[in-house]
């Protein structure tokens, strides 16, 4: 029984270690990281790293699965998917931007190789993560 218990915690403080090592995304990566869950459809991703303004209530699963990603992936099926996301310019950590916040500016390439006009994201830190900002 006590080797058990000891294995036991040995696996929980493993998993905890490796869980702190994970690296932390930049904006950019943030940025890249949702526009793929919203291709993907991946509503738990997109809940974890979206935020609203001050005063607003989050979505809502269901808001995300039925009102606002079947809008946003119809277009993206239209044009076969992504192929890529370049980012043109990250503004965080500087004289420019304050404390807990960035922009982004990115462009998304399709896979029927159209591209989106160039469009800035901004982003706010919370709870140690980047978040997007809706507004």
């Amino acid at each position: 029984m006590n080797t058990h218990i000891q294995t036991l915690i040995g696996v929980v403080m493993v998993a905890l270690f490796l869980g702190s090592c994970q690296k932390e995304l930049t904006p950019g990566e943030t940025v890249k990281q949702w526009i793929y869950a919203v291709e993907k459809e991946d509503v738990e991703t997109l809940m974890e790293i979206t935020s609203m303004p001050e005063g607003t209530p989050a979505f809502s699963k269901e808001q995300w699965e039925k009102l606002i990603i079947p809008e946003v992936i119809k277009d993206i099926r239209e044009k076969g998917g992504i192929k890529g996301i370049t980012i043109e310019e990250e503004q965080y950590n500087n004289e420019k931007v304050a404390p807990g916040h960035a922009f982004v500016q990115h462009t998304i390439i399709y896979n029927n190789d159209s591209k989106n006009k160039s469009e800035t994201i901004s982003l706010v830190k919370k709870e140690g993560i980047w978040k997007v900002m809706m507004e």
